[in-house]
């Protein structure tokens, strides 16, 4: 049993020595692996996101008002590189069918994609396609892995929504053929998995982590049901996988994002503030914030995400400028 999610409704190992790609995934489920890192000098960053099941996809949420849709035939590997100031950010995320997907337990192509788990090391070659301007995004990632965290959440309280805090204390290396950059830095993996749609349960959550002073990573996840149940779960994780519960900090006002206004609340027991915006759509925000813990600053990743704003119709329209779906025999 996996500490911190007994009673969990998902069954099989998880969180205990690896991805585990090959693992089973229930229809209208979801797992996503999910790297994000700066550079030492933190003008260069990035944010790759491995999926299967897509829970941001229109085309899945779209299969899944029909009846029951496979969550194999929605992956996609979203990638994002975060280019220093007066430099534009390359995006791609292209959704992909069963038929150009393969994983074992510690392989996984999605379309030309692939990331290769070798004990401690995740090696990612990636080769994908901006949009909405068109562009090859190229290159290998490499990220030296700590000893892994042993303890799996369920962020709702019950099990049917999980997250796993893998290697929040990584480091990474960088060297990109297409645009033509290289870099080393810090990274933070993690991985989260469901047994049904986020919007099926989820009104909204948050999603904030730093380093902390003392060596580890400081991580807060708050979500709200529709019901309108809380959960709060704060906890700090050495660079040798063991974790600590903390009590739940206060509430923290952050600005709205600029454009759609979505909310950034979170709880920190740090004085916070915006250091820089990196995504800002109809539903969901992830931003750069800067904490101060004992006068010392600290630069970390914050999420936001309002899952009514994602069923609203409106907002799934939109969504196809930026997540094409390439075409396949393979039904929905």
């Amino acid at each position: 049993m996996i500490p911190g999610i007994e009673g969990a409704s998902i069954d099989g190992p998880w969180g205990s020595d690896g991805p585990d790609y090959a693992q089973k995934i229930c229809d209208n489920g979801y797992i996503w692996w999910y790297l994000d890192a700066l550079s030492e000098d933190k003008t260069e960053g990035l944010t790759l996101i491995a999926l299967i099941g897509n829970y941001c996809s229109p085309y899945y949420a779209a299969a899944r008002r029909k009846g029951t849709a496979k969550a194999e035939n929605h992956c996609a590997v979203n990638a994002i590189l975060y280019r220093p100031s007066g430099k534009r950010s390359l995006w791609s995320m292209t959704e992909r069918a069963a038929n150009s997907v393969s994983r074992s337990t510690n392989h996984l192509s999605i379309g030309p994609t692939t990331l290769q788990w070798k004990e401690h090391q995740l090696v990612i070659d990636l080769d994908e396609i901006t949009v909405p301007f068109p562009s090859r995004l190229r290159g290998q990632i490499k990220v030296e892995l700590p000893s892994l965290c042993k303890s799996a959440f369920a962020i709702d309280g019950a099990g049917n929504h999980l997250w796993w805090p893998a290697a929040p204390s990584s480091t990474i290396e960088v060297n990109f053929k297409n645009p033509n950059l290289s870099w080393k830095g810090h990274a933070y993996l993690d991985s989260n998995r469901g047994i049904e749609p986020l919007e099926n349960y989820f009104h909204f959550w948050d999603w904030y982590r730093r380093p902390d002073p003392s060596g580890g990573t400081i991580v807060s996840y708050n979500t709200q049901s529709l019901k309108g149940t809380t959960h709060s779960l704060a906890i700090k994780i050495a660079p040798n996988g063991d974790v600590k519960r903390l009590e739940t900090p206060d509430p923290v006002e952050l600005t709205k994002t600029p454009i759609w206004k979505i909310k950034r609340t979170t709880r920190a027991d740090s004085t916070c503030s915006v250091l820089r915006t990196l995504e800002d759509t109809p539903f969901y925000s992830r931003s750069l914030v800067q904490s101060t813990v004992n006068g010392k600053s600290f630069t970390g990743f914050h999420e936001s995400m309002a899952l009514d704003r994602f069923k609203k119709r409106w907002v799934q329209l939109l969504l196809p400028f930026r997540m094409p779906r390439r075409a396949s025999k393979y039904p929905s």
